[in-house]
């Protein structure tokens, strides 16, 4: 579904020159142009766009302009500040329609980045209800997991790949999908850097130094791809002090993880260690869905049961998840692997009582840890890999592709697009 935008700034020639060639046809539809703030005010009470692009000077003054964007109801909005209004920045990010400030001048690909990344983060927040629970039981509706997902990658068994599906899903979500996403790793030590090229530090330490936003924001890395990534610290001592802080303390491991709420994310995934101690107990408190990722033989069914039971018994006192949001991931399944998904199942079922349902299988792949090792993404190298963490994405997300053509629009016309000029 394109995104439908709309400009609003004091010099049309500016906005032209600056924005509207540039938009991509393919992810956005034009909206409006308004220079006249009255006729600016007039297009959104006829329609709001998914993502509104203002130039701060066309409002008659800063207190009208805060006011207004206060009032907006589907529309996001990207605020572009002349020389000399600076001092807006602040009353600007009080305003939850407000998801990007730029003093000029900024660079339109950046700006059209952020602004299409709000939108399609706040359209997979929104989604009420989880499409994989009518696609397991459609004749029973189960609870979905509503607003930003909260991910949890987790087993007791080290190897399995949790690593790997962890930054797979995270990839294609920011990268192929424009959804703001944020990955936890938080094994010691991590594995993102070596896999996302990223480096050791900033780490989370920055974090229990200065716990709170402040604090947050300066122990996150991006990567090249858009993905924001949060690694534990390196340091024996500064991890294993960690683990012993309570979780209600706000520098705990717990507090890390729910401090990023605030930050306007579709997906939190966590990679979390192979044991039940802090650094993975205390993100699972802040966790609301579950995939416990296992190879598809007789010790991966008797580990999934361990976890199950871990999370829906000795979980259950200080945070219950649901059965209906906790599932099994096999991986690296060969020709020689003696379970399929139903079998796994089955038998887990049988020996253990209550079992969670295999999502899919993916098979074992050479090229995902030599994609590792060169720092590449897996994801678009091993073709099962890719089709089945797509497929997990659409699960959790729905259908949030943008509309795109192969290959590069030949020239533009905005013949049906209701371009309205102000006076």
């Amino acid at each position: 579904m394109k995104i439908s935008i709309g400009f609003a700034g004091p010099d049309l020639s500016q906005i032209t020159r600056e924005y509207v060639l540039t938009v991509d046809e393919t992810k956005m539809a034009l909206s409006f142009i308004q220079t006249n703030w009255d006729l600016f005010l007039q297009s959104l009470a006829e329609g709001e766009p998914d993502l509104l692009i203002v130039y701060a000077d066309i409002a008659p003054g800063a207190d009208a302009l805060v006011n207004e964007l206060a009032k907006l109801k589907n529309a996001l909005a990207i605020i572009l500040l002349p020389t000399g209004w600076a001092d807006l920045q602040g009353a600007l990010e009080k305003v939850d329609t407000v998801r990007g400030i730029y003093l000029q001048p900024a660079s339109p690909a950046e700006v059209l980045r952020r602004g299409l990344n709000a939108v399609q983060t706040e359209r997979a927040k929104r989604q009420t209800a989880s499409p994989l629970s009518e696609m397991l039981n459609p004749t029973e509706r189960t609870p979905g997991v509503v607003g930003t997902r909260v991910i949890a990658f987790v087993s007791s068994q080290g190897g399995v790949g949790k690593s790997t599906l962890a930054e797979g899903l995270g990839f294609e979500l920011a990268a192929r999908r424009n959804i703001n996403s944020l990955l936890f790793s938080f094994g010691l030590p991590p594995a993102a850097p070596l896999r996302l090229d990223i480096r050791y530090q900033p780490s989370a330490q920055e974090f229990f130094a200065h716990p709170g936003p402040n604090g947050f924001k300066e122990s996150i890395q991006h990567t090249r791809d858009g993905l924001d990534v949060v690694i534990a610290p390196c340091e024996s001592y500064t991890y294993a002090n960690a683990a012993i802080t309570a979780p209600e303390a706000a520098h705990s491991i717990r507090s890390l993880v729910i401090t990023s709420y605030a930050f306007n994310y579709g997906a939190i995934l966590l990679d979390l260690p192979a044991s039940e101690e802090a650094w993975t107990m205390q993100p699972l408190l802040a966790a609301n869905l579950v995939l416990i990722v296992s190879r598809p033989t007789l010790d991966g069914i008797r580990a999934t049961a361990h976890t199950a039971r871990l999370l829906t018994e000795n979980l259950q006192s200080n945070h219950r998840i649901p059965k209906e949001n906790i599932f099994v991931v096999l991986n690296q399944r060969t020709k020689h692997s003696t379970f399929t998904a139903s079998s796994f199942h089955q038998k887990g079922a049988h020996q253990y009582g209550w079992f969670p349902p295999v999502l899919t299988t993916i098979d074992y792949d050479p090229l995902v840890p030599q994609a590792q090792d060169a720092s590449r993404p897996a994801v678009n190298v091993a073709e099962d890999l890719g089709k089945n963490i797509a497929a997990l994405a659409d699960m959790f997300y729905g259908n949030l592709h943008l509309s795109a053509k192969n290959g590069r629009p030949k020239g533009r016309s905005f013949l049906g697009i209701r371009v309205r000029m102000g006076d």
